[in-house]
């Protein structure tokens, strides 16, 4: 079963806009006490990630922990996600507004994956994306190496005085607002570290709108999934030769499925704004949610280089163009 816990806020949360202190992969909550699940590894920085006193706190939403709740337990069903029944939950707000949350799901100190989920304007939450490790975004000790690499701050433990830190999260984007003492604030892609342009984060939330995605509404319960079974797509900039192929015809999510099935990995690419959304990146599998009313089936499509990252077909199609990658020459 399951475990849902209720963060207070006081202690730990991704969305700090004050000095933090840097530690584990994630933050580990306050009142998760027999969650060491949320920690990883980190001895050169074991302080963890803090907001300050006076904050704002809050609760988890009732409906987002049982949906969630709902989401996990469906996608523990599956190979690739087995090791998630049963798992402990924990959550993050993310900005900004705390629009959307970011679920930790661990198990005996280790990570798991993770989702996110954002809220709706209509009301309810829509699941934005999730995948298993070892690719898990918002990590403070990587964004903490790559800003001390750059010469941004000491490479020591700990924050120079008056730095802000937000966790943020637009439609597949994923990001670190990093505000330097004296300087424009700078966005930080939270799973690639990239340094975005001032345009990234406007140009992907604008995705969101009139999308397919999976919901909590109207007692939505999700049945059996399916999946393609790959080991991930590798690096598009291997062979460039998928930038001479043709865009495909992908107009749904059954189009992708069979383009998948049939030929291997795809690329994703967004001209003109692969920054927004870390693109190109490969598509090398399928997850097709089935509504339990008669509402049509979603899809969601296993990115990245190990394919474990998986997002709304339809933001996808809204957003880019899928390409064949070329295949092995016998």
């Amino acid at each position: 079963m399951v475990r849902m816990v209720s963060l207070a806020l006081k202690v730990t949360a991704l969305t700090c806009a004050v000095s933090c202190a840097w530690g584990p992969a994630v933050p580990q909550s306050a009142a998760a006490a027999g969650i060491s699940a949320a920690k990883a590894a980190s001895p050169a920085r074991a302080a963890l990630l803090r907001i300050a006193a006076g904050s704002d706190m809050q609760a988890v939403p009732a409906p987002l922990e049982s949906f969630a709740g709902s989401v996990v337990r469906e996608l523990s069903t599956q190979s690739e996600f087995q090791q998630w029944d049963g798992a402990t939950i924990v959550y993050y707000p993310l900005g900004p507004g705390t629009h959307s949350w970011l679920a930790i799901v661990a198990r005996d100190g280790k990570q798991l994956g993770y989702l996110i989920f954002t809220a709706r304007e209509e009301g309810g939450y829509m699941l934005s994306e999730y995948g298993g490790g070892p690719a898990i975004p918002y990590s403070s000790d990587a964004l903490h190496d790559r800003l001390a690499e750059d010469g941004l701050i000491p490479d020591q433990p700990g924050l120079p005085a008056n730095v802000q830190i937000q966790a943020q999260y637009s439609a597949m984007l994923p990001v670190w607002k990093v505000t330097l003492p004296g300087k424009p604030a700078m966005h930080i892609n939270a799973l690639t570290l990239e340094l975005l342009p001032a345009n990234a984060v406007s140009s992907s939330t604008s995705t969101a709108a009139r999308t397919a995605v999976v919901t909590n509404q109207n007692g939505l319960r999700l049945e059996a999934s399916s999946t393609v079974a790959k080991k991930g797509g590798g690096d598009p900039y291997d062979d460039l030769l998928w930038m001479t192929s043709p865009r495909l015809n992908i107009r749904r999510g059954d189009d992708l499925l069979k383009a998948v099935a049939s030929g291997g990995s795809l690329i994703f690419t967004a001209p003109g704004r692969n920054a927004s959304y870390g693109a190109p990146f490969a598509v090398s599998g399928v997850h097709t949610w089935s509504p339990a009313a008669s509402a049509p089936a979603v899809s969601y499509a296993a990115t990245g280089r190990a394919g474990t990252r998986y997002l709304p077909v339809s933001m996808l199609m809204a957003a880019g163009e899928f390409h064949a990658r070329p295949r092995a020459s016998s």
